[in-house]
């Protein structure tokens, strides 16, 4: 399962929450749940937040999406196409494929610099938060793809890991081209300053919404006015509209 809102849950307390599924083929299994430190993908992020591709450049207005869960499965079956079939169409059998995939990539590369070989198509370690820093930007094939701002740099140190799995996975579906800084800061330009508005609770803080479709939804939450998460997609990367 993946969570549809952000959260903000009291220790220890039960709260029911809004949740998709990202496994089409598996329908038993233990009585048992745990929480995964995992991020979905853009694809089922734009599933998540109602954004069809059928309805590009006509998106309805946050409060008038739903998502469907026939559409997350499909934007699963996107990630399958580059990473093989699951057994279930599960999301995080995609995963830990293409984590593994990098891990052994690097370890590969690493052997080979000391024997004095390069590989060309490896994947890049893993990039590393700047002291203070409380939000990243995403970009992949030559675009923005995706803004986190969170309300502490420790926030964004306990989530960082998920987030670059998250774009790697993204990544590996479409070649790859470098995205300038002009571009990040554009895009960044246009959410700052953003006026949010609420649309609900979720647990223990407001659900807030800024949305300029054409080109970008952004969600998150806020307690006593103070912004705590803000998750901005581009509402007109191939990614976000996948499928």
């Amino acid at each position: 399962r993946v969570l549809l809102h952000s959260v903000l849950m009291a220790p220890g307390e039960p709260l029911d929450v809004d949740v998709a599924c990202v496994e089409a083929g598996r329908w038993h299994g233990g009585a048992g749940h745990r929480a995964g430190r995992r991020r979905a993908p853009s694809a089922v992020r734009g599933a998540a937040y109602g954004l069809r591709p059928e309805d590009a450049g006509r998106q309805r207005p946050a409060e008038a999406r739903r998502s469907d869960q026939a559409d997350v499965w499909r934007r699963v079956r996107y990630y399958e196409r580059t990473y093989g079939p699951s057994a279930t169409s599960s999301l995080v059998d995609l995963s830990e494929r293409a984590e593994q995939a990098t891990a052994t990539a690097q370890r590969g590369a690493r052997g080979g610099r000391q024997h004095g070989l390069e590989a060309s198509n490896t994947p890049a370690p893993s990039p590393a938060p700047l002291p203070g820093q409380r939000g990243v930007i995403v970009g992949v094939a030559g675009h923005p793809l995706l803004l986190e701002l969170f309300d502490d740099t420790r926030s964004l140190i306990e989530q960082w890991e998920a987030i670059i799995a998250a774009a790697r996975l993204d990544a590996g579906t479409v070649p790859a081209a470098q995205v300038t800084n002009r571009r990040a800061r554009a895009f960044a330009a246009r959410i700052t300053g953003a006026d949010t508005r609420p649309v609900g609770r979720q647990g223990l803080a407001d659900e807030v919404i800024a949305e300029d479709l054409s080109l970008y939804s952004a969600r998150g939450i806020a307690q006593g006015g103070h912004l705590l998460y803000l998750s901005a997609v581009n509402t007109r990367h191939q990614l976000t509209l996948a499928a």
